[in-house]
This record gives C-alpha cells, structure tokens and sequence, in this order.
C-alpha cells in the first residue's frame, strides 16, 4: 500500500483524529460519508457483531453534527414498559425538558390514543428548520412487544425533521418488516477497518508500523476494531524494532480476546482502578455522580479516563459507558468483590436513580443491595393507582423478598396487600390484609416491631381493605367498608399516619352509584354507607374522598331530574374535592354540573364548566386527566352537534382503552353517541354491545344504553327492536324514578317517542310517552340555544381579538345584501330585489360571512350591528 516511509510519513501527517477527555478517536471519513448519505433517510440502522465499533462510529460522526442529538442507552431492563419510559424520557431530556415533564405525565404509550398524544407532545417543542436524530443503541436488547411496538410505530410515523439511528448487534425484524420505504442500511462489512484506517489509528495512538505489520493486523482481525484496539495495546508493549520487523507474529485475537484485555489491559492498572472497574460493572445506568459518590477523592476517575475507548463519557444521555465485551469481561470479576461492596454500590447506584427519576431502577438496586426499608419508602410513595406494568414488577419484587423480612417489617405485608389492589386482585387483597391485621392487633407485647410502625401498618391495612371493600360492594351488597374506615380512623386519632401522599384518584367507575340494574331499592343504602365511610377515610387518608358521597348523591338525583338538589350536592362535591385535591371527583362533579347546564340551556354555566375542565389538564398530579377530559369533551361535543371535534382515539372503535374496566362504560357511551350522531346506526349498536361488559349492567348504566340503544333501533328501521328498548326502559324508570337519560337524548329521541305515541302499545302509558316527548322537545331547543349561543360568543371572540379591521369593510354590494338579510328576506328575494343571480347572493352571503366571522344570518345581524355597520349604512 505504501511504496516508502517517506509517503508513510506523509499520510500520517494528515491523519485526522480527535480527543475527548484522555481518549483518542479516530475520524473515519469514508464512515462519516456513509453516515451522511444515510441520515437523508429518516430511518438508518446500524447492524454489526460485538465490537465492530458500532456506537463509536455514530458518535464519533455525530460530534460534527449541527443536529439536535438525544441518545437512548438500552438496556435489558428496558423491556419493563415503564422502566423504558422512564428511560426514555430522560433521554428527550437532555433535548427539551418541557418534553420530558410533558411525556412523563402521559405515561408509556401503550394504546392509540396515548400514541397520539405522545406524537402530539414533541411538536410543541420542534424548531421547524433544525435536524433531529435520535439514537437507540444496543436495541438487540429489546424484547419487549409492547416496547418494540411503540419503537416500530415511532420511526414509521416519524417527525419531517427527526432521524431515527437504531444501532444493534441483531437485524430488527419488526423493524425491518415495517414497510418502511426510507430505510437505510450499514452493516458490520461497513464498519471493518481498512489498512489505511488501522495505519492511522496506530499512528494517532503513537505506534510506529511497517507495511507489513499493517497488513498483518488487518489480516488477522479482519478489521475487526475491537481487535485492532487490542493489537495496539500489544504493539504499544514491544521494543520498536519489533513493530518495523517484517513478519512479526501477532497473537490471535477473536479467540483471545479476554486474555488479552487481562494481560494488555488490566495487569497495567493500579489495583485501585481495578477494583473500580469491577464495580462499575454492577450498576446499569453510570452517571458522573455514582463515580464520584464511589472515588470521592476523582483520582481513579482520572486513571480510568487514561485506558481509551473501553469506557467512555457519552455527552449525550449524560453518563459512561462501557464497551460490551469489556464490560462482559469485568462481569466475570465480580467474584473479586466482597458482598458488602456489591451492597455499597447498589445502594449508591438507586440514590441517583432517584435523583434521576428512575424509580424502577432505583427499586432493581435497592432489591440487589438487600436494603427493603428503602424499598418500602419508594412504594409507599408511588401514585395510589399503578400502572398494570409498575405493579406486576412490584408484585414481583415483593415475592423475591425473603419471607423472615415479613416479620421483621410489618409494612411489606400491608403494601403487598395494596399491589394486589391496584392489579384488582381484590379477593386476594382482602384475604392478605384481614390476616395481617389480626397478627398485628392481636400480637403479645414485648413486640418485634416498634409501636409506631405496628400502628402505621395497622392504619394502611385498614385503609386499603376500604377501599377493596368500597370496589367490590356493588357485587357483594356487603357494605362492611364503613366499618374498615371507622377503624383507620380510629388508629389514626392514636396518631398513627398513612404513607405517602392523599390519593388523588378514587379508582371511580363510570357511575359513582354503583347499584346493578333491577336492584332500584338498594340505591338508597349504597349512598348511605358510603356518605357514612367518607368523613373516616377523609380522617384517616388525610383527604382523600373528600366530596364523593355528596357527588354520588348529586348523581342519583341528576338522573331522577331533581336538578336544583343535584346542583346543590355536585357543587359541595366539587368545592370539597378541590380542598383536598380530589382531581378524580372534581372532575366528574364538574360533568355533572355541565350536563345540568346544558339542560338548563344556561351558556353561562357551560363556559365556566369547560373552563374548568380545561385546566384540570394543565394539573400534572391528576395522571387520568387527558383521558378523562377527552372522554368528557367528547360527550359534550356529541351532544352539542360537534361530533368531528372529538379526540380521533374516541372515533376508533377497535381502540384498547387506558382505563380499567370499571371506567370504560362511559368511553363506550361516547363512541356510540358519535356514531349516532353520523348516522352509522349498526356501529353505534355494535358500541353499545360491548357495554354490557364494561358497568352496562350497573342501573344508570343500563338505563342509558336502553334510552340510546332504542334511538338508534328506531333510526335503523329495527322498530321491534326499539319498542322491546323502550318497554325495559319504562319499567326500569318507573321502579327506579330514574327519567334522565331518554330526555338528555333530545332531538334525537323526538321522531322514536312521536311514532311510540301513534303506536301507543298497551305495555307503554301513554302519560309516560307524553311526558317524555315533551321532555325532549324542551331539552332539544335548550341544547340548541345554549349551544349557539357558546359558537357565537366563541367566534365573536375570535373576530374581535383575530380580525384586522380591513377585513370587517364591507363592499357597497355586501353592505345591501346584509340589509336584506337583516330584514329576513330569503336568498331568491334577495337576487330579485338587486337585480342578481343566485349564485351571486351566495357568493356575496359568503363574503359578508367570512369578514364578520359569522357562521349563520343571525350572527352575521348581531356582528354587523356590535360593529356599527348599519349606521355607516344609514
């Protein structure tokens, strides 16, 4: 290749390389060029074997970059959904922390409608003319389906100005099966060192070779960059003539791989460094502060910082890492520390977990480092209601820990009996927490535990199996958890306190009043149990259901349209939830409140609940609430006539919801209400089939799929259908007083009741048929109203804070079409009193509309005149 050491010299003088902290890099332009080529497409994978200098490639080309780098570390424990969301987001992090805040509060995308919003999120925060690359690397160590779909989903609905690098020692088959079209592809053939790139790398590294011994080197390792690293280590050790002999032997690499680091690497470390080495090997996430927690004094930081590119600072994600085989190597010497170095190390390694955010990180290290009073402290301070994901890995976690443990901390069976009722192992949960509770009352003093956490353990018990008592009373007509409350207070008057923060979210169903269908008499019981539990579980949960009885209550008389009650009650509600934070049942109190305004036709109301509404999704403490909101807008936007304005995940039927399944009845009732709404009857009645599933068969809940459900019957011409729907909704009504929910159906329930009334079947009374029509009729025009009143007030708005005063000047042909729309005439009277055709009054209809920001003749009077145009007429 080289003809002299004259042309030698020459080539090494315009080497290129760089240095970061101690460490020497490469540039590799042929590299870089290929990774400029591929990063036109908005997909690039890099695929090779251990060692073929993958990541070092990327980053090294990346240094030039002018792009917006986020660098997602992968690890094995990122096949935990929420572990990799947390992971994750601290990588968006390091590019937009207003991104991060926002993607953490949306949780892991696991459902269409999470997706969404999670594609939404990062728009807010992209400089439209600026590059973004994002780097997965190691993601051969995704397994996870749910984390390998969201992956594939992201890169095939990328960003127009976001680059997605995947780097992995495997082919990706969800990836390279996901039709992409804009895929680009480097391989480890790729990545294989030439003789020129080795001649470099040896030169920047100080080693002066041979033609020969060049060649040599590439022969043997094939390029191989993790080799050649190696043979420069070697090299490094020899006498120079040994590098300029001709045919010098070089040992094997591939097969010798970690002998070679321990006698070229290792053996020339202090045993400090090794020691540390080891040590890092333990943790998987090595940010600056767990160095420095573990070498306080930096001078091992130093040292390590001197080996090269087997364990480097990635400015990226914000933390070293280590080469993989180097790593694979130190995880074989871990024998070499004691086990209470290996607890040390953990236990530092979970305290910046925390710092971090990483709380299931932090949960892994502190289960490792066998120190479970930190364990405790982390759970008792998660959010009461657990994502599906979080709490089978806590559950998990809790039946590893060595049952001698159980009876040292009384907490741990508590908080187990808690996982068990967020994964809605209710049975389970009741059976864990009554026994555990008989233990610690019954327990002979002098006891293991000290009389504070004896009574703590006490007070949560009790709390939680109210609540498991609370969710399963409707099936059990057992309501045994007033009394489970009265206890909690009780210990807590001892001065006893739960752990963590008031529970935010009541786990509340769809229907706060909770009585199955055909079961009207016990209505009046159920809410006068829980109004006697609520004032125990506020005492004893400091808050928490704050406001729900008095919300139940106003839902029950909501429904039976006592509305002057019902606002008395909902308004208590809300006022009571707000003290306390109870964002769960401010919210549904303020639903409540929005339906009595719409029945009402009050405009004023309606602004104020949705104003209301709207900020409840700026509250990051309440996780449901983008869900919820949606859930809420989209019933209000079928109702009023708006049906495209509802969040898309609401339109798709074949949607896995977020919520559990005591609160999809509602969702399901919006989805059919939209397909009401545009006339797709036999989809709509698919939607309410499914209810019966999801609380359909709770009284309210039946009741309203009964009143919907004969609406779109009678729209499909299934007439039998809807008489057999309006036969049990009259005799369920008139057992139960409950008349809501065929009168809120408004105009849509006008032509059912008119043809119900001709019909007039002798098992309807036709008293109850008349009453309901005119409870339609008077609905459907206070809907109307209101509901036009909130579009014009709205777009009044929008003209008076958005229109330029140009766009309201009005030409003299405009000016005496409003006149005449002023005074009522029609489009044809209109042409045939200026002497104009049809299509020109439209055209000129629609001038006047577009300059006054009107959506009808009536607004368009009523803006003309707020603006003084028929005085300037005059």
């Amino acid at each position: 290749m080289y003809e002299s050491e004259l042309a030698m010299s020459e080539f090494f003088h315009s080497t290129a390389g760089y240095l970061e902290g101690n460490q020497i890099y490469l540039e590799r332009p042929r590299i870089h060029r290929l990774l400029e080529e591929a990063i036109q497409n908005p997909v690039v994978t890099v695929i090779a074997g251990a060692g073929y200098g993958k990541t070092q490639a990327v980053y090294s080309f990346l240094q030039s970059s002018k792009a917006f780098i986020a660098w997602h570390q992968v690890s094995e424990r990122d096949n935990m959904p929420d572990r990799f969301w947390e992971n994750f987001t601290a990588t968006v992090g390091f590019v937009s922390k207003d991104t991060e805040r926002r993607l953490r509060e949306t949780g892991f995308p696991d459902t269409e409608r999470r997706f969404d919003r999670y594609l939404s999120i990062p728009l807010k925060n992209i400089v439209p003319c600026a590059r973004y690359i994002f780097v997965f690397d190691d993601f051969h160590l995704i397994h996870n389906r749910d984390v390998l779909r969201f992956v594939e989903r992201s890169v095939r609905t990328p960003f127009p100005n976001v680059v997605s690098i995947i780097i992995s020692r495997l082919s990706s088959n969800i990836i390279e099966a996901s039709g992409l079209n804009h895929l680009a592809r480097i391989s480890g053939d790729d990545l294989r060192f030439t003789e020129e790139e080795t001649a470099r790398y040896f030169h920047l590294e100080g080693i002066k070779v041979n033609r020969q011994t060049i060649s040599t080197v590439c022969r043997d390792t094939e390029g191989w960059a993790f080799a050649i690293h190696l043979s420069a280590l070697f090299l490094k050790r020899l006498p120079v003539p040994d590098h300029m002999r001709e045919g010098h032997k070089l040992p094997g690499m591939r097969s010798n791989v970690f002998r070679l680091l321990e006698t070229e690497l290792m053996d020339s470390v202090s045993p400090g460094l090794r020691k540390f080495l080891i040590k890092l090997s333990l943790p998987d996430f090595l940010p600056q502060e767990l160095l420095e927690s573990l070498n306080p004094e930096k001078n091992l930081i130093e040292e390590m910082r001197r080996i090269g590119s087997f364990i480097h600072w990635d400015s990226y994600s914000g933390r070293y890492s280590i080469h993989p085989l180097f790593l694979e190597y130190l995880s074989r010497l871990q024998g070499e520390l004691k086990p209470a170095e290996k607890r040390e190390v953990y236990r530092a390694a979970a305290r910046c977990c925390l710092d971090k955010g990483r709380r299931l990180d932090a949960l892994s290290c502190y289960e490792k480092a066998e120190d479970y009073d930190s364990i405790i402290d982390i759970i008792s301070h998660f959010p009461f209601i657990l994502s599906n994901h979080t709490a089978e890995v806590v559950k998990e976690l809790l039946d590893r820990t060595p049952k001698a443990l159980y009876q040292e901390n009384p907490m741990l069976q508590t908080l187990y009996g808690r996982i068990c009722l967020s994964l809605g192992l209710f049975t389970e949960c009741k059976e864990i927490l009554r026994r555990h509770i008989m233990e610690l009352e019954e327990s002979p003093a002098p006891r293991p535990w000290d009389e504070g956490l004896r009574l703590r353990a006490i007070l949560s018990s009790y709390v939680y199996l109210g609540f498991a008592g609370y969710i399963t009373s409707t099936d059990t007509g057992d309501y045994g958890y007033v009394e489970d409350m009265k206890q909690a207070a009780s210990y807590q008057a001892l001065g006893a306190r739960t752990p963590g923060k008031p529970v935010p979210e009541v786990m509340l169903g769809s229907y706060i009043c909770r009585v199955r269908e055909g079961e009207p008499e016990k209505v009046i019981p159920y809410l006068e149990a829980l109004e006697a539990a609520v004032p125990y579980a506020v005492r004893a949960f400091e808050g928490s259901w704050n406001g729900l009885a008095d919300l139940a209550w106003g839902e029950y008389l909501y429904f039976r349209v006592e509305l002057q009650a019902a606002e008395a009650r909902l308004r208590d509600a809300l006022r009571k939830a707000r003290e306390q934070k109870q964002y769960e049942i401010e919210n549904r109190s303020l639903f409540y409140l929005l339906r009595i305004a719409l029945y009402r036709g009050n405009s004023r109301d309606i602004g104020e609940s949705l104003g209301s509404l709207a900020a409840q999704r700026e509250q990051e403490y309440y996780n449901d609430r983008f869900i919820r909101c949606d859930i809420i807008m989209g019933w209000y936007y079928t109702q009023t006539g708006d049906p495209e304005k509802i969040a898309p995940w609401l339109k798709n039927d074949f949607e896995d919801s977020d919520l559990n399944s005591r609160g999809r009845g509602l969702e399901i009732l919006v989805k059919a209400k939209y397909h009401l709404c545009k006339k797709n009857y036999p989809a709509a009645l698919a939607s309410l089939s499914g209810r019966k599933d999801f609380e359909g068969g709770l009284l309210f809940g039946r009741l309203e799929t009964l009143a919907l459900e004969a609406v779109c019957r009678y729209a499909g011409r299934d007439r039998e259908g809807a008489l057999g729907c309006l036969k049990e909704l009259y005799e369920n009504g008139m057992r139960s007083g409950v008349i809501m929910p065929l009168n809120e159906l408004g105009h849509f329930a006008r032509a059912l009741t008119d043809w119900a009334i001709k019909l007039a079947p002798e098992y309807l009374d036709r008293a109850w048929l008349m009453d309901r029509r005119r409870n339609v009729m008077a609905y459907a025009k206070k809907l109307f109203s209101a509901a036009g009143a909130r579009r014009e007030e709205r777009q009044t708005g929008e003209t008076r804070n958005l229109a330029p005063a140009g766009r309201r000047t009005l030409s003299r042909r405009e000016r005496e079409v409003l006149e005449c729309l002023s005074r009522g005439l029609t489009r044809a009277e209109i042409a045939g009193a200026l002497s104009l055709s049809i299509n020109t009054v439209k055209s000129l209809i629609r001038g006047i509309y577009n300059k006054l920001g009107a959506v009808n003749r009536s607004h368009a009077v009523r803006a003309a005149a707020s603006m003084g145009l028929f005085e300037k007429a005059k």
